[in-house]
């Protein structure tokens, strides 16, 4: 091309700007829903991590004490805190593992790295 066609360097090209706004926008609106997408699945885990495996016993079985007891006493806690906390389904698989902590564990961790990438991005579009 000759450089007498060509656009000044120092002259901005008029819709430059409005591909920049464009992708800032398209960028923000794709941060905007990883955080959607990290928060569900955060959520989805909330329903195991309040089970509680509390029996009334030094094992937390439940084997010999009152059979509402448990119940009663995530009943308690779920008014003290306003987390929904319920009885275990299974004492046993509640006591055994620490699946749903580790679940939920993993899930922050995932959404600590989208909120770094997002803070990186934002940092370098400067």
């Amino acid at each position: 091309m000759p450089a007498s066609s060509r656009r000044p360097s120092n002259r901005p090209h008029a819709s430059h700007g409005r591909h920049a706004g464009d992708a800032f926008g398209q960028e923000a609106g794709g941060c905007g829903r990883a955080a959607e997408l990290a928060i569900e699945r955060i959520e989805s885990t909330l329903p195991r991590i309040a089970e509680l495996a509390i029996g009334g016993t030094a094992v937390g079985t439940g084997i010999n004490a009152h059979p509402e007891f448990a119940k009663g006493v995530a009943a308690e806690l779920a008014k003290m805190t306003g987390f929904p906390f319920v009885e275990a389904r299974n004492h046993f698989a509640a006591q055994a593992t620490m699946d749903s902590a580790a679940e939920l564990s993993g899930q922050l961790k995932a959404y600590a790295v989208g909120l770094m990438k997002i803070a990186n991005d934002l940092r370098f579009m400067e």
